[in-house]
């Protein structure tokens, strides 16, 4: 594996729990109503974002890899 593909997975583990707790505390918000609310909104796009665009590209690498393997033949 790719250094760079190791990266790209501990980005994407890193928004993922991001993710997963700034959007708990989004769905017990009723509406913005103070400044801890609005971080809350911010933290939550700023992994969403990272975290589907690094998902696209490692989907794309790893269907390469998939479609460039050939079975051996007897």
């Amino acid at each position: 594996m790719k250094v760079n593909t190791l990266k790209q997975i501990a980005i994407l583990l890193i928004c993922a729990v991001g993710l997963y707790l700034s959007g708990s505390n989004l769905l017990n918000i009723a509406g913005i109503k103070s400044l801890s609310d609005a971080a809350t909104v911010i933290t939550f796009f700023s992994c969403f974002f990272p975290f589907s665009i690094l998902t696209i590209n490692l989907s794309i690498n790893f269907l390469q890899i998939f479609f460039k393997f050939k079975p051996l033949q007897l």
